[in-house]
C-alpha cells in the first residue's frame, strides 16, 4: 500500500521500514574515502558539535567556529534533491523570524562546486541565509556519517554552548526545536525520548492499519498524541494521513482534515501544504469534491505570503484539478514569478501554459 511523501518523511528519515518517496529524505551519495578512513565516535545529541570544515563560502558571511550565546542551523543539501530545494523557502522564513539570534548554514554536498554555487546565485533573496561547499565531503562525513544519518536534506541544531542538540528532517520538529533551544528550555534528553518513543507508536500504527486493525492502529495514535502537545498535533496529522492513504476511507479523511486545518494545523503552512496536496494525490476517484485541497492550500499560501512557488504550483493545480482552468492560470503565473532557476521557471512556464490553453 503507497505512503505519501509527507509520512514518509516521518518513515524514512528515522529508519522506519519503508523506502524514501518523493518529497522524504533522499539518500545521499555513497561514503567518501574521508569516511572509511577515519575512525570516530558517533554523534548524539548533547556532544559538542564537530567543526564547519568547508571548502568555500557562496553567501553570508563566513563563520570559522560557533559563537557562544548564538544559536546554529546547519542544513545539509545537494541541487539535485528535490525536498531539500522545497525546504528552502521555509528556512528562509526562519531566518528572518530570528534574524541575528539564529544563524542558518546551508552546506551544499553537490560534487560540482560550480552547479551549487549557480543554483544559489540564482535563488537570489529567495535563499536568504548563509550557503557553504562541503568539497571533499569530510564535513558530511563528521556531521551526517557520525550521526548516522544518510539521507538530505538533513537540519543539526547546535545551541548557545556549541552542542548538537538536534538532528532531524526540517519539516519534522526542527520549528518547536528552534523555538526552545533560542529560548534556553531546551531538554536534549526528553526531547530524543519522546521523539524516539512517538516513532515506535507511528512504526506500530502504520503496520495495524496495514494489517486492518484499525483498534490497534487507533491505540498507537492515543499514546503518541499523550507525550506531548506537539506530538498530539503530529499525532492527529498521522491519523489523517493513514486513513486517507493507507484505509483509504476518504469521507472519514475528509472529515479529519476539515478539524485538522480549522484546528490543530490552521497556523502551520507546512501541514497545511500537506494535506492539500494529499487530498489531491490520494488514490481513489478523480472527481472527488476538493474545496477542502483549495482551502488548506490558500490558507498555506497566506501563511508563506505568497513566497513559496511549491505552495503556489500546488494551489493552482488544485484550481485546475477543480475545473476552474483561468483561476489556476492566474495563480500559476505567480507561481512562475516567484520561482528562481532557468530549469524550473521553464517547467513552471509550461504549467502555465497548459492551464492557459486547456483542451
Amino acid at each position: 500500500m503507497r505512503l505519501n511523501a509527507a509520512l514518509a518523511i516521518v518513515v524514512a528519515t528515522h529508519a522506519l521500514p519503508a523506502a524514501a518517496q518523493p518529497g522524504s529524505a533522499v539518500t545521499d551519495p555513497a561514503p567518501t574515502s574521508h569516511e572509511t578512513a577515519v575512525s570516530r565516535e558517533p554523534l548524539r545529541p548533547g556532544d559538542p558539535a564537530p567543526a564547519l570544515t568547508v571548502d568555500s563560502w557562496f553567501k553570508g558571511e563566513t563563520v570559522s567556529g560557533f559563537e557562544p550565546g548564538r544559536v546554529y542551523v546547519v542544513e545539509f543539501w545537494a541541487t539535485w534533491c528535490g525536498p531539500c530545494i522545497d525546504s528552502i523557502p521555509h528556512l528562509t522564513h526562519l531566518q528572518h523570524q530570528y534574524k541575528d539570534r539564529v544563524r542558518i548554514i546551508g552546506v551544499s554536498t553537490d560534487s560540482r562546486r560550480d552547479d551549487a554555487e549557480r543554483f544559489v546565485e540564482e535563488q537570489g533573496d529567495a535563499m536568504d541565509y548563509a550557503v557553504a561547499h562541503d568539497a571533499d565531503r569530510s564535513m558530511t562525513d563528521d556531521w551526517m556519517r557520525a550521526a548516522g544519518r544518510n539521507g538530505i536534506p538533513c537540519s543539526f541544531v547546535v545551541d548557545g554552548r556549541g552542542r548538537m542538540v538536534w538532528v532531524g528532517h526540517p519539516r519534522f520538529g526542527l520549528d518547536p526545536v528552534l523555538e526552545q533551544v533560542v529560548k534556553g528550555d531546551f531538554d536534549a534528553g526528553a526531547w530524543a525520548e519522546a521523539e524516539s518513543r512517538f516513532f515506535q507508536l507511528v512504526q506500530r500504527a502504520v503496520e495495524a492499519a496495514r494489517a486492518g486493525d484499525d483498534a490497534a492502529a487507533g491505540a498507537a495514535l492515543d499514546d503518541a498524541a499523550k507525550i506531548d502537545a506537539y506530538f498530539a498535533s503530529q499525532a492527529a496529522l498521522m491519523r489523517f494521513r493513514i486513513e486517507i492513504n493507507i484505509r483509504q476511507r476518504f469521507d472519514e479523511a475528509l472529515r479529519m482534515a476539515a478539524g485538522l486545518i480549522d484546528g490543530p494545523h490552521k497556523d502551520d503552512a507546512s501541514a497545511l501544504a500537506q494535506i492539500g496536496s494529499e487530498i489531491m494525490d490520494a488514490p481513489g476517484p478523480s472527481s472527488r469534491d476538493l474545496s477542502l485541497a483549495v482551502r488548506a492550500l490558500e490558507r498555506a499560501v497566506e501563511l508563506e505570503r505568497g513566497r513559496d512557488p511549491g505552495t503556489l504550483a500546488r494551489l493552482a493545480r488544485a484550481h485546475w484539478r477543480s475545473g476552474d482552468a483561468a483561476r489556476a492560470a492566474e495563480v500559476q503565473q505567480r507561481a512562475l514569478d516567484a520561482t528562481r532557476g532557468e530549469r524550473r521557471r521553464a517547467q513552471a512556464r509550461n504549467v502555465l501554459e497548459q492551464y492557459q490553453s486547456p483542451k
